[in-house]
């Protein structure tokens, strides 16, 4: 976990906010997904990396018309 750098917000900023616990068995992982059904994310581990995806088809249709978002 060493090459998280957690200070710096211009690097972390597209990260998904994360709780990592250390169990007997392994790593416990809570992620907040906001906007995304269970069904919307693959979790994948492969050569040892883990991989979250999280996809959604939002329609084009918006109830604020004329509403510009900079960020959604």
């Amino acid at each position: 976990f060493e090459d998280f750098n957690v200070l710096n917000p211009v690097t972390t900023s597209n990260l998904m906010r994360t709780d990592i616990k250390e169990t007997q068995n392994g790593y416990s992982l809570s992620v907040e997904l906001p906007g995304f059904k269970k069904e919307d994310v693959k979790v994948s581990l492969e050569d040892g990396y883990l991989t979250i995806e999280a996809h959604t088809s939002k329609n084009s249709e918006t109830k604020d018309q004329g509403t510009k978002y900079i960020r959604k």
